[in-house]
């Protein structure tokens, strides 16, 4: 595992303008972008508009920093070149993890809020339920609203349990996913579409000696940090310049500045064991198809 980050690390500041460069105009295209979904509700669009083409984008200046191959520019909007491709690309490889990791926040969020309320507010229950035995039907719903909404410990515990539950989704989906960006990897280099590259990744020995499980749990705690940091951020601006749109503006560019640095040591290092431990294998695989064919 020492050796992958070593690996990484040496191949990154090869490039490291291009993917500076990347990685800062990722941030802040995600923060307007997350900002205004805030505001007007199509966070879908943010995901697929912005997240889908620099993962295309991410993936070539990998290919292109491990080949040693000349990195342009342009390179860093290659995702919009063909920004169709890289949306379908994308869903066509993530979907039914990002469909799971969304399933996984809930049941931890709603988990964590039935915990709290179970444990931390015996008050509030007992109020809902007398209200529930002895209330009006017809204003029930709101008059229930009402007592959750004007109790400002409940609130806040809640929006602990919120960010507690989106740090352990993002982890999660950083675990679960990288199977998933590394068989995309595989693809985009290979680009035939007749590969089981899922199965290869699998199912390849080899790469155990990095142990890639605690190398993707530790640059998930860079998701941690980012949270940690957007947060605190948050506090501190609502309370020095008293209002909410700027204070979540920076504190979203502050989460997606540090996560984002993990980025380069995900898809070069993926793109690294690609080169040394498989492409030999894919080759030898697509040329017993083309006899077969």
């Amino acid at each position: 595992m020492k050796e992958l980050f070593s690996i990484t690390y040496s191949n990154y500041k090869k490039q490291s303008q291009f993917w500076t460069l990347a990685i800062l105009t990722y941030s802040l295209m995600m923060t307007i972008g997350i900002t205004l979904a805030s505001i007007v509700g199509f966070n879908l669009l943010v995901f697929l508009f912005i997240a889908c083409p620099f993962v295309n984008t991410f993936i070539l200046l990998s290919i292109k920093t491990i080949e040693d191959v000349p990195v342009e520019n342009k390179d860093v909007y290659a995702g919009y070149r063909g920004v169709s491709f890289s949306i379908m690309l994308v869903l066509r490889r993530l979907l039914k993890v990002i469909l799971f990791t969304i399933l996984f926040y809930f049941v931890v969020y709603l988990g964590l809020s039935f915990i709290d309320i179970i444990f931390f507010e015996q008050e509030l229950l007992q109020n809902i339920m007398k209200l529930a035995i002895e209330g009006n039907p017809a204003v029930l719903q709101e008059q229930m609203l009402s007592i959750m909404m004007n109790n400002e410990e409940f609130i806040y515990r809640l929006k602990i349990c919120n960010y507690i539950a989106l740090g352990l989704t993002l982890i999660f989906f950083n675990i679960i996913g990288n199977k998933k960006i590394m068989s995309i990897i595989f693809y985009r280099v290979i680009g035939v579409n007749t590969v089981n590259y899922d199965y290869i990744v699998n199912n390849k020995k080899d790469i155990k000696q990095y142990r890639l499980f605690i190398y993707n749990v530790l640059l998930s705690l860079f998701y941690v940090i980012g949270l940690i940091l957007a947060v605190l951020c948050n506090s501190l601006l609502v309370k020095i310049t008293n209002n909410i749109f700027i204070s979540y503006l920076f504190s979203c560019l502050v989460f997606f500045l540090v996560s984002s640095i993990q980025i380069p040591f995900k898809y070069l290092a993926y793109t690294y064991i690609f080169e040394y431990y498989f492409e030999d294998e894919v080759m030898k695989l697509m040329n017993e198809l083309g006899r077969k064919s």
